[in-house]
């Protein structure tokens, strides 16, 4: 089973960490309708990014009305983005070096 933690990184903002190893952010958001001047009810945006050989790759933000419902659609969107496009540049990088592409 997963752990999930937050460390506080500023004013409605946190760290997100999974299993000891810091993955993103989540914050606290408004949106303002420029037209009437309204403002809208506080949106939770996260983001997580995973390292591979060629760089850097980063999900969708995710949205939700809570912090741990941004962060649980995060975490989510992060274990695929680990499991499949990650997973395969660290083959294609291992494949190359073998081979002495570079």
């Amino acid at each position: 089973m997963d752990t999930i933690a937050f460390r506080r990184s500023g004013v409605d903002r946190y760290t997100i960490v999974l299993n000891g190893n810091e993955i993103g952010s989540v914050t606290k958001t408004r949106s303002v309708d420029l037209l009437t001047g309204a403002v809208r009810r506080p949106v939770w945006v996260a983001q997580a990014k995973a390292t591979h050989p060629f760089g850097v790759a980063e999900t969708i933000p995710a949205r939700g009305s809570s912090r741990g419902e941004a962060v649980w659609r995060t975490v989510r969107e992060y274990k695929a983005l680990c499991a499949g496009e990650v997973v395969e540049l660290c083959d294609i990088h291992r494949t190359g070096r073998a081979n002495g592409w570079w």
